[in-house]
């Protein structure tokens, strides 16, 4: 084994620490991931490090452990660093490597058409554990659909919790005459809290009513009484 020692790195202005081991592995059983290159004008220089000099790798151990190599030894008496990473902050480097898009799929799921300042936040990132033999079926279901992992980790999901949620607001457009589902709810008083805030709002926004609610179990109108709040 070509085993590689990982040492801490303590903070530039901290005199007192030392390095110390956190753990090793081996780069020979690792799939390694390179930053691109572009051209500044002047030089071809990486995206991640700025520099035509300093190199940047990122590791996905044989364990599943992300580890960091920033390479600085064609600078004289530069030298080489490995670095133990979170999965997030492996996501953001294969992210800004712009050059390893299948990879961050592969690993985080399908990357969204766009990203930029003021998009609302549509979730939170969640991670678990699924055992060897799961894994693979969802991964057959999602090549025999064409999806990504994560979307079908998301359709099962969904479909678990629409499955407890048998209370739902629908609205009739009076104009179109069209009926939609507006929200699904796991209890009859969330479900008639919300029918209360449809009809407020279409109370506030119109002189005259342009939407009638109600609230429907298992596809089945509910009669509710004027006394829920």
């Amino acid at each position: 084994m070509a085993r590689v020692n990982i040492f801490s790195q303590p903070d530039e202005d901290d005199y007192y620490s030392t390095s110390e081991l956190v753990g090793w592995f081996d780069p020979q059983k690792a799939e390694v991931f390179e930053q691109d290159k572009r051209w500044d004008g002047n030089n071809m220089v990486g995206v991640i490090t700025g520099s035509q000099w300093i190199d940047e790798y990122l590791y996905r151990t044989k364990s599943g452990r992300w580890v960091c190599l920033n390479d600085a030894t064609r600078y004289h008496n530069g030298s080489a660093v490995y670095e133990f990473i979170t999965d997030e902050q492996a996501k953001d480097w294969l992210l800004r490597s712009e050059c390893n898009d299948n990879a961050v799929e592969r690993f985080f799921g399908e990357i969204e058409e766009e990203r930029g300042p003021g998009r609302p936040k549509v979730g939170e990132q969640v991670c678990f554990t699924v055992p060897a033999g799961d894994l693979a079926a969802i991964d057959a279901i999602a090549e025999s659909e064409s999806l990504a992992r994560s979307a079908v980790l998301r359709n099962a999901v969904a479909e678990y919790v629409l499955g407890q949620q048998s209370y739902t607001v629908t609205v009739l457009d009076l104009q179109t005459r069209v009926r939609e589902v507006s929200s699904r709810h796991g209890t009859l008083g969330a479900a008639v809290e919300a029918l209360r805030e449809e009809e407020a709002y279409d109370a506030e926004d119109n002189n005259l009513p342009s939407r009638r609610p109600r609230v429907e179990h298992d596809g089945r109108p509910v009669d509710v009484e004027e006394s829920w709040t």
